[in-house]
C-alpha cells in the first residue's frame, strides 16, 4: 500500500489526512486526537437524546485509513473519551473501542487528555509518547519537550476548524516545532480559524491544512488566513 494521492505532506515522512489524522504510513503509525466517545451518553445527562454514533463514526473513518495503509500502531493524544459517564454499561465504550483495535491488529497507545482524567478504569493512559522524533501529548496543560532526540510537539485539544458558508472543516496546524491535530470526533465546536482573535500566540510562519471530505488543502500561512478569504 502506498501513499493516498489525497493526503498531503507532513513533517519528516508523514502525512496528513482528510480524516484528521497525521501518519507514517512507512512505519505503520497513525496519531489521531479527541476522540470524545461517548459524547451523546454524556448529553444525555443535560436532556439531549442523541443516537449512539460516536464509536461507530470513530470506527469508519479509522477503518477508510486501515484499508489504506498497513496499520501497526494507533496514538490517541487524549480525549479518547468525553467523561466518566461514558464508561457506565456492561462493556464500556473505551473497552469496545481496545476490542475492535485488537480485532484489526492495532496497537493501541492512548495518552491522557483533560477528559480522560476523570476515568477510574483499569486502562493505562499515558502522558506522553514519541513518534519518529515528535512528543506527543494532548496539550491541555505546558510540557516540557525532553532535550534529547526531540524535533517538536504534536497535541490536540484545541479542536481548530474552518467554518466557511454554513459547513465546518477539521483543520491542523503545523509550524516547524509543532503540529496541532483537529479533533477526530465527529461533533466538535472547535476553535473557529477565521474568528478574530482567536490565533493566540501561534507562530508566524504556522500553515493552515483543511480537511475536505476527499483531500486535504493547504490554505498557506496562518495569519494571512483572514485577509486570504477577504474577511479582514
Amino acid at each position: 500500500m502506498g501513499v493516498s494521492e489525497k493526503w498531503k505532506q507532513g513533517p519528516d515522512g508523514s502525512f496528513f489526512t482528510p480524516e484528521g489524522a497525521l501518519v507514517w504510513p512507512h512505519e505503520g503509525t497513525v496519531v489521531v486526537a479527541d476522540l470524545h466517545l461517548g459524547y451523546e451518553a454524556t448529553r444525555a445527562r443535560s436532556g439531549d437524546h442523541l443516537p449512539e454514533w460516536s464509536l461507530q463514526d470513530v470506527q469508519k473513518r479509522l477503518a477508510k485509513l486501515f484499508q489504506a495503509m498497513d496499520v501497526k500502531r494507533l496514538v490517541v493524544a487524549g480525549d479518547v473519551t468525553e467523561s466518566k459517564v461514558a464508561m457506565s454499561g456492561r462493556i464500556s465504550i473505551l473497552q469496545q473501542f481496545q476490542d475492535w483495535l485488537e480485532s484489526q491488529g492495532v496497537e493501541a497507545i492512548l495518552l491522557a487528555g483533560n477528559h480522560d482524567r476523570m476515568i477510574h478504569s483499569r486502562t493505562a493512559f499515558h502522558q506522553s509518547y514519541v513518534v519518529h522524533g515528535w512528543l506527543v501529548h494532548h496539550g491541555h496543560q505546558s510540557f516540557t519537550t525532553p532535550d534529547k532526540g526531540v524535533i517538536g510537539q504534536i497535541t490536540g485539544h484545541l479542536h481548530p476548524v474552518i467554518k466557511w458558508q454554513g459547513r465546518t472543516f477539521r483543520t491542523f496546524i503545523s509550524s516547524p516545532g509543532r503540529v496541532i491535530l483537529p479533533a477526530f470526533t465527529g461533533d466538535a465546536a472547535g476553535l473557529d480559524l477565521l474568528a478574530a482573535g482567536t490565533l493566540g500566540e501561534a507562530p508566524a510562519d504556522s500553515r493552515c491544512w483543511v480537511c475536505s471530505d476527499s483531500e486535504v488543502l493547504d490554505f498557506g500561512i496562518l495569519h494571512n488566513l483572514r485577509s486570504k478569504l477577504g474577511l479582514s
